[in-house]
């Protein structure tokens, strides 16, 4: 079987010095009971964000982590995602505070993840990239030369095309989500705004009937695949420390 290579913003809590959000409790259980590698940032701001990523095991998963440093976490994390991104897939376009800066923090973080995590790599891992703090991940890691397979899922709405078109950078977005295999989204609606925003980015002949999105020689299944929590296992949990 395949290894799976799992990548997003937050990990597992106790993993290093991590601290979970929604997504990591969404996939924890599944990431436990599968195993492989699970990178993503350490939730720590550190004065040294270039040291080696930390390694922590949890059964057959193997947590890394890295950090970030104190301009990183102010216009990656509270800007561009936090500030910019967020509102806008959630539709508030007034609430959207754009600096260019922070665009370039974004990519700059995206690709020192990238970077960091190539060496990680096997030939055979199937990598799996989460949520809009990561879009640009996979166009790093085939800049940084990686050859595996990438998926990527959108743990929150895909935005209309009147809320990118706020965004300047939204052609530049859309642009790294080809070079993804595989695209997943929660809602039939989201699916719905996704190939509405690649007809408005790359012409009204670039999604077939059959979901694909053609653009030259690049080719993206995009469907839809939702994702929830473990009910069972956060009963259990709340049984535990009642």
């Amino acid at each position: 079987m395949n290894r799976l290579v799992a990548v997003s913003n937050r990990l597992l809590p106790g993993a290093g010095r991590s601290a979970a959000g929604g997504l990591a409790v969404a996939l924890g259980s599944a990431m436990e009971e599968r195993g492989g590698l699970w990178f993503g940032w350490s939730g720590q701001v550190s004065a040294t964000p270039l040291q080696p990523p930390l390694h922590s095991n949890r059964g057959k998963l193997t947590l890394t982590c890295v950090d970030l440093g104190s301009a990183e976490y102010a216009d990656f994390y509270l800007g561009f995602c936090n500030a910019v991104l967020w509102p806008l897939f959630h539709g508030f376009v007034a609430g959207s505070r754009q600096d260019t800066a922070q665009f370039a923090a974004y990519l700059s973080v995206n690709r020192r993840y990238a970077r960091a995590l190539l060496p990680l790599l096997d030939p055979g891992d199937l990598i799996w990239v989460h949520d809009f703090q990561l879009i640009p991940m996979g166009q790093m890691l085939r800049d940084a030369g990686s050859k595996q397979p990438l998926g990527f899922f959108l743990h929150v709405p895909f935005p209309s095309i009147a809320s990118l078109a706020a965004l300047p950078e939204a052609g530049a977005l859309l642009d790294t989500l080809l070079e993804y295999d595989v695209l997943g989204l929660q809602t039939q609606d989201d699916l719905a705004a996704l190939r509405a925003a690649a007809r408005w980015r790359w012409g009204a002949h670039s999604v077939t009937d059959d979901g694909v999105i053609c653009v030259g020689q690049r080719r993206t299944l995009a469907a839809v695949f939702p994702v929830g929590v473990d009910v069972d296992g956060i009963q259990a949990e709340v049984v535990r420390s009642a």
